[in-house]
């Protein structure tokens, strides 16, 4: 597939490329095979530079919307993320509200979340500061020493992988 070629999608093509960009498995449909990897997503990421932006305000919902607000750092690290979680085969919940997004499997007919991704900050004043700025939650399976930071691969406690600030520069 060369650049410039339509894929004949009809869907909005900001999500075609954002689901495009996060795409970790291959892909074959139509007669094409597209691999991608952690520097093929960056790439990509920063040839379309903010998809969010391409789409006007009004076909966004609130996750995109404030997805959209985020930095650049913050923007790459959801799309990270989002790879990570299907690398692991977890599915996304869907969210057309536009809540955090969810992803995780379904276990009994019931969602279990693995990953939780808040691209806003919480206005309650009851909650602690972790929770006022957008940001992620991460486990492995349910239990207590079963979170995870997947940009360190730091596991352990809640500690370890609850209130992650979205807008981080991570280092392993």
């Amino acid at each position: 597939m060369q650049g410039g070629q339509s894929l004949g999608f009809s869907r909005n093509t900001s999500y075609f490329l954002n689901d495009l960009i996060t795409a970790v498995s291959t892909i074959n449909a139509s007669g094409f095979s597209w691999q991608s990897s952690r520097q093929t997503l960056s790439s990509t990421a920063s040839r379309f530079g903010n998809i969010s932006s391409k789409a006007s305000p009004s076909e966004l919902n609130r996750f995109h919307s404030a997805a959209r607000n985020l930095s650049e750092v913050g923007q790459n690290n959801i799309r990270i993320l989002r790879g990570w979680a299907k690398s692991k085969g977890w599915e996304k919940l869907p969210n057309p509200n536009g809540g955090p997004e969810l992803w995780g499997t379904f276990q009994n007919g019931r969602f279990k979340w693995n990953l939780k991704i808040k691209p806003e900050p919480s206005l309650r004043s009851d909650l602690n500061s972790g929770s006022k700025m957008p940001r992620f939650d991460a486990k492995l399976r349910d239990g207590g020493k079963d979170y995870i930071n997947p940009f360190t691969g730091l596991t352990g406690d809640e500690n370890i992988g609850t209130h992650l600030p979205l807008e981080f520069t991570y280092r392993k």
